[in-house]
This record gives C-alpha cells, structure tokens and sequence, in this order.
C-alpha cells in the first residue's frame, strides 16, 4: 500500500513538473517573440 501511495504522488508530481515547465517553456517563447522583431 506504501509503495502504491508514493508511485502515485510521483507521478502527480512528475506531471505537474512537466506541466510547469510547459507553461514556462510557453511562457518564454512568447516573451521572445515579442522581443525579437
């Protein structure tokens, strides 16, 4: 049961990291194509 809990946080947290960096990854390419003509 321990170790079912804990490979399903990590995957939660795998997949919310993976959602923020995506986010950035977004959020910069953005900014850049703002910043560069």
């Amino acid at each position: 049961l321990i170790t079912d809990v804990n490979i399903a946080v990590a995957a939660e947290a795998i997949q919310a990291i993976g959602n923020l960096a995506k986010g950035l990854r977004n959020h910069f390419s953005g900014n850049s194509r703002f910043l560069l003509p």
